[in-house]
């Protein structure tokens, strides 16, 4: 108790000096607690609109299909398929997609691209197509409607109503096949390359003019997330030499990448403060110490056991980084609750090719904030050990002399 006495009272002998310590401390933790949440945040954003794409959450391909993209590799045994995806309890839809390289025409220009062929509802069920239109309708019943992104309608300079030719390759025997539709709705992912070379049409439609009898995927969303991360799920059991079931960190796989990178980039701003920290806390216990030499000189002189001093100074550091370390809970709690309600905008750019289309909501993890706050306290009590054992050591004859 006497220990804790004094090492309170002595922190505050040079205030100024305490708060600009107290002042790192805080401002570090609010620094690594800050960058967990954002880079955590950063992966859930790109996840989420990953998935919430074109992607879907899996996919269901042909074995072999997704090297090699081949309008004559459909699946095969499509209905005992989708007979067990719709029992499957921990799917929450799917959407069966015929899949073609095209060229797309207008009345202007030119250009290439993939046309999808799906079925409206299906796909509204498992993606955000639907809410991704900027203008028009989505698809409805006309056989002769056609979604385009708003890129691909500024090259072919074309509009709502308009003309929109596709020229494609048939199954089997490889004819060319030209399909007239007109555009009914404008989409856009805010990603250049899905802007600029998808267009959607029935599925029936795209099958017909493809003569083939089944979809090249199958695009599947979960009840949560999370079952996709599962591999031990039953869902995966519906795998075969017929079919390849494939979670979005494989169809993804920078994607996971980042995710798996992404605790690092935290220990390494820990790291760096941790390191930064540590070196001010022991500069400004050697000022402390230096300026009680005489101080310290008197309590050895006067029988004070060297473990009190060194109790003493080690009290003080673990005082300044408790003070700190709330300190700076304190400060990072507004910031914490303004980016996990209101988040951080970022529009218009894009990470490992995906699209910030929506802010990055920070994804607080309260036991791991605990443990960089204990992490911090820890380094900053560690860090005091040296100066207190230096303190300890003095000999008191030579710490009672005047300072020249």
């Amino acid at each position: 108790m006497l220990v804790s006495k004094l090492a309170l009272r002595n922190i505050f002998r040079n205030p100024r000096r305490t708060l600009l310590t107290l002042l790192l401390i805080s401002s570090s933790l609010v620094a690594i607690v800050f960058t967990d949440a954002f880079t955590r945040g950063t992966v859930q954003t790109m996840v989420e609109l990953s998935t919430d794409s074109l992607m879907g959450q899996a996919q269901i391909h042909k074995p072999g299909y997704r090297q090699a993209p081949d309008v004559n590799e459909t699946i095969h045994g499509f209905s005992d398929l989708a007979s067990r995806l719709d029992t499957a309890n921990s799917i929450d839809g799917y959407s069966p997609r015929t899949v073609s390289g095209a060229m797309f025409s207008s009345a202007y220009d030119v250009t290439g691209g993939s046309l999808y062929g799906i079925n409206p509802d299906q796909e509204a069920a498992v993606t955000d197509l639907e809410d991704k239109l900027i203008e028009g309708s989505y698809l409805t019943e006309g056989d002769d409607q056609v979604i385009i992104g708003s890129e691909l309608a500024k090259r072919l300079d074309i509009g709502l109503g308009d003309r929109f030719v596709v020229t494609l390759s048939r199954a089997g025997d490889g004819e060319l096949s030209q399909v007239l539709f007109r555009v009914s709705g404008i989409f856009r992912y805010s990603d250049r390359n899905l802007d600029s070379t998808l267009a959607f049409v029935h599925y029936d439609v795209m099958a017909k003019a493809l003569q083939v009898n089944g979809p090249h995927q199958i695009a599947v969303r979960f009840k949560s997330l999370e079952i996709a991360d599962d591999p031990l799920n039953s869902v995966w059991k519906i795998s075969s030499e017929q079919w390849e079931f494939l979670p979005w960190r494989q169809l993804a796989p920078e994607i996971n990448s980042i995710l798996e990178m992404s605790g690092i980039s935290t220990m390494i701003v820990s790291i760096i403060l941790y390191i930064l920290v540590a070196f001010s806390v022991i500069n400004t216990m050697f000022m402390s110490i230096f300026e009680r030499h005489r101080e310290f000189g008197i309590q050895l002189a006067l029988g004070t056991h060297a473990r009190m001093i060194f109790g003493q100074l080690l009290a003080e550091g673990a005082i300044i980084g408790a003070l700190g370390v709330a300190a700076g809970l304190i400060l990072v709690t507004p910031l914490l609750y303004y980016g996990a309600t209101v988040g951080i905008e970022y529009s218009d750019i894009e990470v490992s090719g995906v699209a910030m289309a929506k802010p990055i909501i920070l994804q607080i993890e309260y036991p791991e904030v605990a443990k960089l706050a204990i992490s911090l306290w820890f380094v900053v009590t560690l860090a005091s050990v040296y100066p207190a054992k230096h303190a300890s050591k003095l000999v008191p004859a030579i710490a009672m002399r005047p300072a020249i």
